[in-house]
């Protein structure tokens, strides 16, 4: 287990960095945002979550091209690892139209909302900056997926974090010299994802066994391959789409009730984000190691692998709260810049809100281990099956209860503990059942 935990921590510690970088991120722009106006902070998590909801799908369809280098690496199948890759270049290629077209749709969408104008409008430039970095966010996975489809994670956190880096030196230049508000904040996220990219691209030219490929000309399109990709892949985007599209809905939900409540739940997801971006890591991490060692059929190893994510989970999980919980008022007045100083309900409800923050990650980090697991293995049709049931079934039918009969963005918000309880219990009962070992990729 020491061996397992052990791996684990050095496989994700890159990838942490990384994420907690562009966690880190999200706060400053939030930050920004919040001294700027309340509408743009408002603003700028449903516009964002609508973008995440279109370009999430493929991100994770054809991200997926990654778990495939990452098994035929483990099983010694360095030319299938090859091909996997490739495919999944030309697959985010093709998607590039279809992440365009997903424009006009969004914006109707927002204009059904019944928000009001002016944060209409604000998130209508929040959603269109998030497609174009989703169309960047794609290929830099696929990218990536060279490396950490061989264990190799720190190239990839540290592109990462150039990346954030210059997303938030771009910031304040673009939010506030240029007085670009939400539109500045999302064209700095882009160029910052662009730079990402191109670290990762310029890694890739200098990798000796990159170079082979493309020097012997080894660039055939695959159909069959290809096709496999999206099949696993698939219920996979199919969860993600499903999570965004009932997380997007409780958002919406929320600014309905309230624009200053949505401005906090902003604030307040913002600050969960630097626990959530572990999460994320974690689970990447664990996508890596399980395909690895399934891939070499070692269940043993996977297994092992599993139980130290957990360990690993819980552990973050009282480093973030503990100080949080604590003293929380100082964290949430970073984004009271626009709000009275005497106003104490904004602390009061923001305390509220992230004790209930907290009761909800204690189910996302069992969600987010399994996931990782499931992932590895290939079985992403039970991922998607939970996530549906959980979201669709489940969150989306409590959030119009309560936002039609409660009125309450408290009870509100209540409803995301008990919808990641259920996630958590379906996804658990398939790994222990053991009905994963018989996938095939």
């Amino acid at each position: 287990m020491k061996q397992a935990l052990k791996k684990l921590v050095l496989t994700s510690l890159p990838l942490m960095l990384g994420m907690a970088a562009n966690a880190i991120n999200h706060l400053v722009d939030s930050m920004f945002l919040g001294h700027y106006s309340e509408t743009a902070l408002g603003a700028s998590l449903p516009g964002n979550m609508l973008g995440t909801f279109f370009t999430g799908f493929l991100i994770c369809t054809i991200g997926y091209a990654s778990t495939f280098v990452a098994q035929f690496h483990g099983a010694g199948k360095y030319a299938n690892a090859w091909s996997a890759f490739l495919q999944g270049i030309y697959l985010s290629l093709l998607a590039i139209p279809v992440f365009l077209l997903t424009i006009p749709v969004g914006d109707v969408l927002i204009g059904l909302t019944g928000h009001e104008g002016v944060l209409q409008e604000q998130e209508r430039i929040a959603f269109h900056y998030a497609v174009l970095g989703g169309i960047v966010t794609l290929l830099t996975t696929v990218l990536s997926g060279f490396f950490t489809g061989q264990g190799k994670t720190r190239l990839v956190g540290l592109a990462t974090v150039a990346g954030c880096v210059v997303n938030m030196a771009l910031d304040p230049l673009l939010i506030f010299g240029l007085n670009r508000g939400i539109a500045g904040a999302g064209l700095s996220s882009v160029i910052g994802c662009a730079v990402s990219c191109l670290i990762i691209t310029f890694a890739l030219t200098r990798d000796s066994f990159f170079r082979m490929q493309m020097q012997s000309r080894n660039l055939v399109f695959r159909p069959a391959l290809a096709l496999r990709i999206l099949r696993f892949g698939a219920p996979f985007g199919l969860s993600a789409l499903v999570g965004s599209g009932s997380f997007t809905v409780f958002v919406m939900a929320l600014g309905h009730l309230s624009t200053s409540a949505l401005a906090l739940g902003n604030a307040c997801f913002a600050i969960n984000n630097v626990f959530y971006t572990l999460l994320c890591a974690i689970e990447s991490a664990l996508v890596i190691l399980v395909g690895r060692a399934f891939g070499r059929k070692d269940i043993p190893a996977t297994r092992r692998t599993v139980a130290a994510g957990h360990i690993l989970v819980f552990s973050a999980l009282l480093a973030c709260y503990v100080p949080i919980l604590i003293a929380p008022e100082p964290a949430l007045r970073l984004f009271s810049g626009t709000i009275q100083a005497s106003d104490d309900s904004f602390a009061t409800l923001g305390f509220v809100f992230l004790a209930i923050l907290l009761l909800r990650e204690l189910f996302e980090g069992i969600q987010h281990v399994l996931t990782g697991a499931l992932r590895g293995v290939g079985d992403t049709r039970t991922i998607f099956r939970a996530h549906f049931v959980a979201s669709v079934l489940i969150q989306i039918p409590l959030v119009v209860l309560t936002t039609s009969k409660a009125h309450s963005p408290i009870v509100l918000w209540a409803t995301l503990p008990l919808t990641f309880a259920v996630h958590a219990l379906l996804l658990l009962i398939r790994w222990r059942n053991g009905k994963w070992q018989d996938t095939v990729l």
